[in-house]
């Protein structure tokens, strides 16, 4: 999910948020029914990052 807001003109300011998820507990062996299942069961990793931009009037 990415929000974006201009809070100057010329500035921007973004925060990111993303997931990462990973469960090998059966490689090799796809099984649809099961697999999409571990996809939401599987624990993850939440990721943010916050950027900001300003512009300088010179």
């Amino acid at each position: 999910m990415i929000l974006r807001s201009k809070y100057h003109p010329g500035s921007i300011l973004y925060f990111v948020w993303t997931q990462k998820r990973s469960n090998y507990a059966n490689p090799g062996d796809f099984n649809f029914s099961r697999d999409l299942g571990d996809v939401f069961a599987a624990p993850g990793d939440n990721i943010f990052l916050l950027k900001a931009t300003f512009r300088w009037n010179m």
